[in-house]
């Protein structure tokens, strides 16, 4: 009836009132106590998420697909609301100094989540968030890459790119925030 179908549409907008201020609450934390520029060791559980394929370069594709994977998984994702947008970063591409090629984008998902088609490894990532362009990720990722060598690491796959504060949230680009994570462990 028309009044299951107004209850349903009040339903959906309340969950995206809340998701977005879900969201400017997670702009206000990423902004406040994050070392920027700073290589760190963490260490990460097992992360589920959606991804999608095919091999795209930066920004407009990155962003188209992200919109294609909203729309495919529409009645679970809500983009602005979801910090956890990420793309993994072509290592063969990166060895031909391309920092822009990436091998799939994703969303992360709660850990029970069972619709997951990726799964990001548990264990030790060195990792570095930075602000603004993506431009800077050809900057950092090599000096990270030194880093690994230098300390006797073997990255085990693709570095990661999380995307905390994107285009979806800003459209000013020095409040864009990115963590780089690499996998890595012990020789």
């Amino acid at each position: 009836s028309q009044m299951e179908l107004i209850d349903k549409k009040i339903r959906k907008l309340k969950e995206t009132k809340r998701s977005m201020y879900h969201r400017l609450q997670n702009i206000e934390n990423a902004h406040k106590d994050i070392k920027l520029n700073t290589m760190k060791l963490i260490y990460l559980e097992e992360r589920r998420a959606l991804k999608l394929n095919g091999k795209v370069s930066r920004d407009e594709e990155v962003d188209f697909l992200i919109k294609k994977l909203q729309k495919q998984y529409e009645d679970r994702l809500y983009l602005f609301g979801n910090n956890n947008i990420g793309a993994t970063v072509s290592m063969e591409y990166i060895k031909k100094d391309i920092y822009n090629l990436y091998e799939s984008v994703f969303f992360l998902l709660d850990p029970w989540d069972e619709s997951y088609n990726l799964i990001l490894d548990e264990g030790c990532y060195l990792s570095l968030t930075y602000r603004g362009s993506y431009e800077q990720s050809k900057m950092f990722i090599p000096k990270m890459l030194e880093y690994i060598d230098n300390k006797k690491y073997e990255v085990l796959s693709n570095p990661i790119e999380i995307y905390k504060i994107d285009i979806h949230e800003t459209s000013c680009i020095d409040e864009f925030i990115t963590e780089i994570q690499i996998p890595i462990r012990k020789k």
